[in-house]
């Protein structure tokens, strides 16, 4: 949690610049965009998920300090530069039959994690206006979590209303545990799959720009790895399923989804006074 005597994050999330463009989304230049294989599921909201690495923004702008680099494991953990942010927006489709229709998504929170400069990790969240226009720091001080009822429409025209809770700053780490490393998503198989990075955005507006490179050979190619790693490598690594993956044994579908909604806790050295069992896909 941020401490009494660490300035509070800016009270905006325009404020803090991640976002060019706040009504389509559109990340700013330093973000990068990635999509696990079998994202953790979030009561059908939709998410989009981004890392900024910290560099010395010299002549060359590259990633060329070891303090600038992300220390790659191809099963466990990484371990990331202080400094490192990560970022992740939460959108509510409220109308089943189309759900993909930017129109229809509902912009509920953005959250950040930091890894700071003493080496800890913190956590805040911004809760966006009904207007839809600006979202606003949950205070630290909060120990509840807000929550935010939604009238959604299903596929037959009939409603129903969502609740949707907040995170507090210190339930973050309900779920960022030590035990695995505080950063759940990034990791070698969750990202050993193609993405379009034309994709980065609540908004289809720049589909027409597509980028599509896997995940891991595009970190390598940006040189934020501690290490170089190859095609022919990836090729070998165990790798995720996603729970709809037809082309994917049903057994790998599940142990996949126990490792990313589960694994957290129920891990060798998960967190205390929880079951103990090994949900990890390794």
């Amino acid at each position: 949690d941020v401490s009494a005597s660490t300035p509070e994050p800016p009270a905006t999330l325009s404020a803090t610049g991640a976002f060019a463009s706040l009504g389509t989304l559109e990340p700013r230049d330093g973000l990068i965009s990635f999509d696990p294989i079998a994202p953790l599921w979030s009561d059908r909201a939709k998410k989009y998920r981004y890392i900024a690495v910290p560099n010395d923004m010299g002549i060359d702008g590259d990633y060329d300090l070891a303090n600038e680099k992300i220390v790659f494991s191809e099963t466990g953990p990484w371990t990331y530069p202080q400094g490192t942010v990560f970022v992740k927006h939460f959108s509510l489709p409220l109308d089943e039959g189309d759900p993909d229709n930017p129109a229809t998504l509902f912009k509920l929170e953005t959250r950040f994690i930091v890894h700071g400069d003493d080496g800890e990790y913190y956590g805040f969240t911004y809760k966006w206006r009904d207007d839809q226009t600006d979202a606003d720091l949950i205070p630290a001080g909060d120990t509840i979590s807000f929550q935010k009822n939604l009238t959604v429409t299903r596929s037959d025209d009939s409603t129903y209303v969502q609740s949707w809770h907040f995170p507090t700053r210190t339930q973050c780490f309900d779920c960022h545990q030590p035990s695995s490393g505080f950063v759940l998503g990034p990791r070698a198989r969750q990202l050993n799959r193609d993405w379009d990075y034309s994709t980065t955005t609540g908004s289809s507006s720049n589909a027409s720009a597509a980028v599509e490179a896997n995940q891991l050979m595009t970190l390598d190619q940006l040189g934020i790895l501690d290490r170089d790693i190859s095609v022919s490598e990836v090729t070998t690594y165990l790798t995720s399923a996603n729970i709809a993956d037809e082309t994917a044994t049903l057994e790998h579908r599940v142990l996949s989804y126990l490792d990313s909604n589960c694994a957290n806790c129920h891990q060798p050295s998960g967190a205390a006074g929880r079951a103990d069992f090994d949900a990890l896909l390794t």
